[in-house]
């Protein structure tokens, strides 16, 4: 994509068009490393999600 397209896909965040392809980087090297077919995303963060598999063990 261009910077244009990114910034048009990106909306809101159109700021960081620039930006976007280094930080999926490091995401599209942990994927290629460990053979992942996908990926989850979460708006939770990693504290949130280790209590949540903590509760779902009780």
């Amino acid at each position: 994509m261009t910077h244009a397209e990114r910034a048009e896909v990106l909306g809101t965040e159109a700021n960081r068009a620039d930006i976007i392809i280094s930080g999926l980087l490091p995401l599209v090297e942990l994927i290629s490393r460990t053979g992942a077919d996908k990926v989850i995303f979460s708006a939770s963060g990693v504290r949130e999600g280790l209590l949540q598999e903590y509760r779902m063990t009780l």
